[in-house]
This record gives C-alpha cells, sequence and structure tokens, in this order.
C-alpha cells in the first residue's frame, strides 16, 4: 500500500493552487491515507491534540468545568463535517500532524491559515482510523461558528456565525507535505531546525542586562514591605492588585523568588535583593503558613495562598477549597528552600523543610507518581472531578525534583528511592503530559508539566550521570517543541511564543511559560552542546520581551483580539515578571553587576549646607544656591532659576480618602472576612475582569498640605536627611552636594515607605513636581532655565502651570509598598568673572 490522497471535487488543483468551481457550504481540501504497515503507536497534532491508543480527534474525556470554561477571548467551535468530527487548526502551534508506527514516524507538515479573498480562514481537521489506513483530513468551511468576549478571565461569550463569500474562480493556496523519519523525536527536531533556519535572528533585540533591571524595578509594584510579601497580580495600569481582598501572594513562588534572590544577591551585590531575600526567609519561618495533614499524609503541609489579617499573613489554601495541591504547591516551596539553604544555612526552616518532604513521601501513590491535589480541610469544593485520584505530571516531576535535593541535603535513602520511582514513572518514549495546571482541563495534554519533567531528569543526570536520564530529558525537550507556536497569520504574530495548553486557554500566547522554558534549554544545552538550543533561545527571548509592559512587568497571557490583533490580560502577575529576570539572567553573556554610580566630589569646602529651622540652605562662599524647607519637604527656590509657589515638590493626589472604607475593609481582613470583602469580585462573572479605570486628568494634592512631622538632620559638609511623615506615608529625602566641572549638583535618593494597607486604586503620584516650564528634555534630562533634572522621565507630564513625573505606577502604593527613586538637580554657576546675586 502506499501514502494515497484525495481531493474535493469542486475545486481544480495545480501546485498547491485551488480554484472553486461549485459554490457550497463545506469543502473538503485534502484527505492524506497513511497505510497501516506497522502498529501505532503515538500520534498528534502540534500543540493540539495528543494520543497513544486511537487515532480520533475527540475530546470526550476532557474535564473542563466552570469557570474555567471561560479563560479565552475567541473560540472557533468544532464543528460536524459530512458527519466527521472536525477541529479548527486555530488551535495548532507548530503546524504539523505525526504519526508514529512501530518503525516509522510519518511528519504531515500543513498551512494552518489560508489568505482567500484578503481574509483568513482557519482550515477544519478530521482524524480517523480507518480497517487499513490512517486518514488526516482538511476543510475548508464557509460558515461555522465563533465565540469571543472582551475579557480573558471570565465573563459572558457570545456566539456569533463567520461567514465566508467564496465563489467559483476564487483561488488560493493551501500546502501539505509528507515526510518520513524514523521517530517523531528526529521528526519533530527536523522541523524545528528548518522553521529556525527562516526566522531567526543572528542578535538579541532587546538587551538581558536592562530586561533584567527594568523588570526588577518592577517588583516594587508588588511588595509588601510591612509584610515581607509579594503581592501576585498587580493592575497594569492602575495601582492595586487583582482579586486582592481574598488572595494575596503564592506561597510556591514565594520560595522561587527567595531562591532567585539569594543567588542573583550572590552575583550582582544588589541590596535591595538581599533585603527581599531576608524578608522572604522570615516569612517562611511564620507558623501560620503551615499546616498538619487533618486527612491524610504525614509532617506538614505548606499552604500554598497567603490573605492578609489584621495581625499579619495567615495561609489557606487555594481559593479556601482545602487541596494541598503538588503542581506549584509541596514540592516547589520544598525544592526552593533547599537551594536557598545552601547559600544560608537556618535550622529552624531546615527543619520545616524535611518535615514537609516527610509529607511528600507519604503521599505518593503506588506506581511512583503523586496526585494532583489531596483535600486536607475546608467546605468548598474547587472542582468536581477527584483531584486525588487524578495524577499530575508536572507535580511528580517537581516531587522528584524536592526529593533529590533533600535526599543530597538529609542524606535519606527513602527520599533518592521514591524519587527515582517517580522517575521511573516519567520514563516515557512517547510522552503525553497531563495535570500539572489547576485551571485547564482534567487529563487535557499539556506541556507546562514537561518543563519540570526536563528538570528533574536533569537534576537525576548531575547527580547519577546515567545517560538515560539525559536521554529523557531531551526527550521532552522535544514533546516541548511543538508547543511552540511555528506561524502567524496576516494580523497576529504567534510565532515563536511557547503555549503549553492544547484547548481550554488558547488560542493565547504564554510570556510566564516561555520565559521559564528558556532557562531550561539553557541549562539541557549546558549538556547537550547544540547551536540549535541557543539560536531557539534567542527566538523565544525576543518575542517574550515584545510583551513587556511600560513598567518592565510581564503578564501572564497575551490574548488575541479577534482576528485583528493582541491584547495583555489587564494585570501583571509577579510570578511572569520573575521568571523573566531568570531568562534574562540565563542568556546574559557577563554576570549582571550593578550600575556603577558617577564617582563626584564627595566633599567640597565651596559647599556648605547650613540649617535654619527646617530650612536647608546650600550656600557657596556665603551665597545661597538654592533652599529646601523640610516642613513642606519642597525645595523653594534655585538661585538662578524662576519657581512658582510649587518650588520642586511631591503630590499625592487620592492617597488618604475613603477612610472609613478602609478601615471596615481593614476590621474584615482574616480567613473568614475574606469572604465578605471579597464578594465584590463577584461581578466579574458578568463582566470579566477589568482593570480600574483612570482618570487622564492630572490632579495635584501636594504633599505640604499632608505632613504630620518633619525633620532635616545636616549629617555632613555635603550631606543632608529630610524625613517626613503623613498619616500614610513616610518620605526620606537623602540630598548630597558637591560641585563638578563649574556646576552644583544635587543627588536627591527618595524613598517613600506606604505605611498601610487597602489605600485607593484611583491614587495618582507625581514628583519632582516642578513650578516651571521646561525649555527642552534630552534623554533622561529636562532643562529649565536656571537647572536641569536628570533621572527617569520616562512618564513626563506638562501643564500651563508645572512640569511632573507621573509615579502612579512607579510602586505598590495601596498596600504598604515602597517607591526609590533617585534623580539629579545640576546647577550651572556663573563664570567667575560674575558676581553671585
Amino acid at each position: 500500500m502506499t501514502i494515497t490522497e484525495t481531493i474535493d471535487s469542486s475545486f481544480t488543483h495545480s501546485n498547491n493552487t485551488y480554484t472553486v468551481t461549485d459554490k457550497k457550504e463545506d469543502y473538503l481540501l485534502k484527505t492524506i491515507r497513511i497505510p497501516k504497515k506497522e502498529a501505532f503507536s503515538y500520534a498528534f497534532l502540534g500543540g493540539m491534540w495528543y494520543s497513544k491508543n486511537k487515532f480520533k480527534l475527540s475530546f470526550d474525556d476532557i474535564s473542563l468545568p466552570y469557570p474555567f470554561t471561560t479563560y479565552y477571548t475567541i473560540k472557533i467551535l468544532d464543528k460536524t463535517i459530512h458527519d466527521k468530527h472536525c477541529r479548527s487548526a486555530i488551535y495548532v502551534k507548530m503546524p504539523v500532524c505525526i504519526i508514529q508506527l512501530e518503525k516509522t514516524c510519518y511528519l504531515i507538515e500543513f498551512d494552518p491559515v489560508i489568505k482567500l479573498n484578503n481574509q483568513d480562514v482557519f482550515p477544519f481537521i478530521h482524524l480517523i482510523e480507518k480497517t487499513d489506513s490512517y486518514e488526516v483530513s482538511f476543510y475548508l468551511s464557509t460558515t461555522y461558528t465563533i465565540k469571543q468576549k472582551k475579557s480573558a478571565w471570565l465573563g459572558r461569550g457570545k456566539k456569533t456565525t463567520a461567514n465566508h463569500d467564496i465563489k467559483p474562480d476564487d483561488s488560493f493556496t493551501f500546502n501539505t507535505t509528507i515526510t518520513e523519519y524514523d521517530s517523531w523525536e528526529q521528526a519533530i527536531l527536523s522541523q524545528a531546525k528548518k522553521n529556525l533556519k527562516t526566522k531567526h535572528h543572528d542578535s538579541l533585540t532587546n538587551n538581558p542586562k536592562k530586561v533584567f533591571t527594568n523588570a526588577k524595578n518592577a517588583l516594587w509594584r508588588s511588595y509588601d514591605h510591612k509584610r515581607g510579601t509579594f503581592i501576585q497580580l498587580p493592575w497594569r495600569k492602575s495601582p492595586g492588585f487583582t482579586f486582592g481582598n481574598s488572595s494575596y501572594s503564592l506561597l510556591s513562588y514565594e520560595a522561587i523568588r527567595l531562591d532567585y534572590f539569594s543567588k542573583w544577591y550572590q552575583d550582582t551585590k544588589d541590596e535591595d535583593l538581599n533585603n527581599w531575600t531576608n524578608k522572604l526567609h522570615d516569612l517562611f519561618l511564620n507558623p501560620a503558613l503551615h499546616t498538619i495533614p487533618k486527612k491524610q499524609g504525614k509532617g506538614i503541609i505548606w499552604y500554598n495562598m497567603t490573605t492578609l489579617t489584621q495581625k499579619g499573613l495567615a495561609g489557606y489554601f487555594y481559593m479556601d477549597t482545602g487541596y494541598s495541591g503538588y503542581p506549584g504547591g509541596q514540592a516547589t516551596i520544598d525544592f526552593h528552600l533547599l537551594n536557598y539553604l545552601l547559600r544560608k544555612p537556618n535550622e529552624e526552616m531546615k527543619q520545616l523543610v524535611n518535615r514537609s518532604l516527610q509529607y511528600i513521601l507519604s503521599t505518593q501513590q503506588d506506581e511512583g507518581s503523586w496526585p494532583m491535589a489531596i483535600k486536607q480541610e475546608g467546605i468548598l469544593k474547587f472542582r468536581p472531578e477527584k483531584l486525588q485520584n487524578v495524577t499530575s505530571y508536572g507535580g511528580t516531576a517537581e516531587s522528584v525534583r524536592a526529593l533529590l535535593k533533600g535526599y543530597t541535603c538529609f542524606n535519606d535513602e527513602s527520599m533518592k528511592d521514591a524519587a527515582l520511582k517517580g522517575l521511573q514513572f516519567l520514563q516515557d518514549n512517547n510522552p503525553i503530559c497531563y495535570n500539572g495546571l489547576r485551571d485547564i482541563g482534567i487529563c487535557e495534554p499539556e506541556a507546562f508539566s514537561a518543563v519540570s519533567i526536563i528538570n528533574a531528569f536533569l537534576d537525576a543526570y548531575e547527580q547519577t550521570n546515567e545517560e538515560t536520564q539525559l536521554s529523557m530529558a531531551k526527550t521532552y525537550a522535544t514533546y516541548t517543541l511543538p508547543w511552540i507556536y511555528q506561524w502567524n497569520s496576516s494580523n497576529l504574530a504567534f510565532f515563536y511564543n511557547f503555549h503549553p495548553i492544547s484547548y481550554s486557554i488558547t488560542p493565547r500566547l504564554s510570556p510566564y511559560e516561555t520565559a521559564w522554558v528558556i532557562s531550561t534549554y539553557h541549562r539541557l544545552n549546558q549538556h547537550l552542546k547544540k547551536d540549535f538550543w541557543n539560536q531557539l533561545n534567542k527566538e523565544l527571548f525576543n518575542h517574550v520581551t515584545s510583551w513587556i509592559s511600560e513598567t518592565g512587568g510581564l503578564s501572564e497571557g497575551i490574548f488575541p483580539t479577534g482576528l485583528t490583533g493582541f491584547h495583555r490580560l489587564p494585570m501583571e502577575q509577579t510570578f511572569a515578571t520573575v521568571e523573566l529576570m531568570n531568562s534574562a539572567q540565563t542568556l546574559c553573556t557577563n554576570p549582571i553587576t550593578p550600575n556603577k554610580k558617577n564617582e563626584k566630589q564627595s566633599k567640597s569646602k565651596s559647599v556648605q549646607l547650613k540649617k535654619k529651622g527646617k530650612t536647608l540652605l546650600v550656600l557657596k562662599e556665603n551665597n545661597p544656591l538654592f533652599t529646601v524647607d523640610a516642613s513642606q519637604a519642597k525645595i523653594t527656590s534655585i538661585n538662578t532659576a524662576s519657581l512658582s509657589d510649587i518650588g520642586i515638590s511631591f503630590s499625592f493626589y487620592g492617597s488618604n480618602t475613603k477612610r472609613l472604607k478602609r478601615k471596615i475593609k481593614q476590621r474584615l481582613r482574616g480567613n473568614i472576612g475574606k469572604f465578605v470583602i471579597g464578594a465584590g469580585d463577584a461581578r466579574y462573572a458578568i463582566t470579566g475582569v477589568k482593570g480600574p479605570e483612570l482618570s487622564e486628568d492630572i490632579h495635584l494634592d501636594l504633599f505640604k498640605n499632608q505632613i504630620i512631622s518633619s525633620e532635616l538632620v545636616i549629617q555632613s559638609d555635603n550631606t543632608a536627611q529630610i524625613n517626613c511623615r503623613s498619616s500614610v506615608h513616610i518620605l526620606t529625602i537623602n540630598l548630597s552636594c558637591s560641585i563638578v566641572q563649574q556646576s552644583v549638583i544635587v543627588d536627591m535618593n527618595i524613598t517613600i515607605k506606604v505605611n498601610d494597607h487597602d489605600l485607593p486604586t484611583d491614587q495618582q503620584i507625581l514628583f519632582p513636581v516642578i513650578g516651571a516650564k521646561p525649555l527642552k528634555t534630552l534623554k533622561n534630562s529636562i532643562y529649565f532655565k536656571g537647572f536641569s533634572l536628570t533621572g527617569d522621565i520616562s512618564t513626563l507630564v506638562q501643564t500651563d502651570s508645572f512640569t511632573a513625573i507621573n509615579q502612579t505606577l512607579a510602586s505598590n502604593w495601596t498596600h504598604a509598598g515602597i517607591c526609590k527613586k533617585t534623580y539629579t538637580i545640576t546647577i550651572p554657576l556663573p563664570k567667575k568673572q560674575e558676581k553671585i546675586t
């Protein structure tokens, strides 16, 4: 038997060009028949459908309840064509169909989108096993159903009918090619390398060090300095947090941050990273963040979420359902805490991790895997499925990693044995991953788990030096390749974005997972040493960095707006931003080091600082150059400048409003109260999750009107500190003055602490606010008559009466955030022959 093809009689066909001869609803583009000459072992459509036991495009075994059915912006619904169940090619990532027989693999490459009459049309695909063949059919449909909505999270979708007017003599191209290989791995690697040759760039389009630095700055938007935690989901275009009334931070990702920050601090000596590390260290010693098993298992269980209470942070299980989950749960926390403890030993934390590892050991299943979740407490139901009966491939890999790391720390043979048993379960030459995420279908093929599995096999290889472990890491890495988009439509640039979900939250771009897989490929290639993986990482990095927000942070998902373009989720995800930093650090050719400050004259005998009450006078030869009024947190005058009464000051508009609402919310904060204050989020079920709408108007509420207490301290001949406090803000300005090249240089290191929680989201923060109009702006400097201001001026605001930098998105202004900024004022001195007046 040979491979045969059939094309609809309503076309004429020549060199992959189709010309319509008859008008109808559905056209058969092509049926490809692969003869059954060997036993079937594995088949998939790239990143869309996977099976080891049947060649049929069926999805009946995927369980996807509400609200997970609402995570989309566009769906092309399945269609029955000529009594055949068909699915749109819009769900495919690498547009190939793999049919792996016992000794032969067939790769069918196809066009996932057809250009017809200046419209993009996605063909439908049907798979079926016949008595003597495996058939792959592609259909062009002129009518089908689309379901769309504006919000990607929650909300209601609307069904519409898509119609394409196709007439006789219309023509288009549709390509398919069939190539024979020995194995699916050989086929996929060959296809990926071919695609890379046509698309790759020789260099990175974004500097990794700059990406790292900007992303680190974006983390201030999530940091709560009073609780020492990073709040998930900051709104992208306003202060505040999505679902912040109920869920606060994710403990597994706090452990990842503790691991990463402590490592990066060793490399960079960045004190912010060190301070964050110390705070996160204390977080994991909080007894309210773990519990003992109530129904199954030994040891202790880390809670996987935190909520803000009146007394601090309290832990709870995801959505208060009582499920102790393994994906992103126990093992992830233990693995990263053990990495941290190698750098900074702590006996108390070490024993907590050991007790948690006992829980992981006690819940391993007989075949070596771990369940998706075990319900330990709580009365709410997360999903209708019994998750303790569902195996998580990603959770198994994470458990293996934690136990292998635990073995090296505690020398406990039972940990090593359990880990190797878990690896034996995962060892599969034809892998399909399931249940690595909570929010997708049960038994829905995915590749999220595969990233953890690659790392688990690499952990084992680096401990045992067994080539089998490295071979399996490569197999799973090859498995991830078809989950990388490798096609574009006219208006949707999908290419080189990793999206490890087959259907439920698809189509979508996944910046977090793309950043995550970069560091995994890099680690794998430390052993494989193949240029392909380096080149692929460059493409992935180029594409993921194109989705960085103006703040430097990263949204978790990018969704299509119809078929015309993409839009980001209305919030950033803190763990996505951190993984972006990790990918940037991975691709840096040189170690990331802190920016060196310009060395200026530390002491100048020509500049004198004088204190008069709470006014600081900066003098040269007893002549005032400029003055600062600490009681108003304001530079009131500059010698040669014309400043209005605003001077150079600070504005916190809307920060201290809605005080009664804030007090009520804080009284309710707790494990029970979170249901009450979180009830307002129920509206999203109808409207979809939307960010707050901010006014485009510019508002001033000068800080001088809010100050309760102030202090001025002259620290040395040329340095001074100003401290001001209001009911919700603590402002510290460290001033350093020097003379460099006939100019007075005033460095202002500004730190603002928000000293409360639950402040309004409709704040507007401006500083410095300068009571003058600029003459010009160049790069990072604004020039005024008599002085210039240098620093981050990317959010410059100009009105008729003042110039300001909008800092509203620079930090966490609602929940005990910290903002750090540095600005330099340069005041040219008159020439020596001129007298200062």
